[in-house]
């Protein structure tokens, strides 16, 4: 009689636990309003073009941005690795000209595969006003 014993045939249980890998990013929620001495504003009489958000997450010394465009009053983030981050929002305009500060917002805590709402963002803008319309003189005077 001929026995043979091995291993590694590729059946039964594995020999070690298989690493999980890291953890499923999260993201964050938010809604933003412009006004201009308490009146509502828009984007547009304000000449911001998108919501810059810096991301600093607790404890670095550097972070990311995340980018939302300004017209659509609400947003959710990239993909963020789970962590307690520091968010600094500023509106924008053309060519990256601040138009205006944000609040800074200590203690985001980012969870793995959930998504945090973040409060409502407010931003104080101050309008530039309306260019006066220059009416032509009629012809012949």
């Amino acid at each position: 009689m001929l026995l043979a014993a091995g291993c590694g045939d590729d059946s039964g249980l594995p020999d070690a636990r298989v690493g999980d890998g890291p953890p499923q990013p999260g993201t964050f929620s938010l809604s933003w309003t412009l006004s201009d001495g308490g009146a509502p504003v828009t984007c547009e009489q304000a000449r911001a073009i998108t919501i810059s958000v810096a991301l600093l997450p607790e404890g670095a010394m550097f972070g990311f941005n995340d980018v939302f465009t300004c017209s659509t009053g609400h947003g959710t983030s990239a993909n963020i690795a789970p962590s307690t981050y520091e968010l600094r929002f500023k509106l924008v305009g053309a060519g990256g000209r601040e138009v205006a500060p944000g609040p800074t917002v200590m203690g985001v805590v980012i969870r793995s595969g959930e998504d945090t709402k973040i409060a409502p963002i407010a931003f104080e803008v101050d309008v530039p006003p309306a260019a006066p319309r220059q009416t032509a003189a009629p012809a012949g005077r």
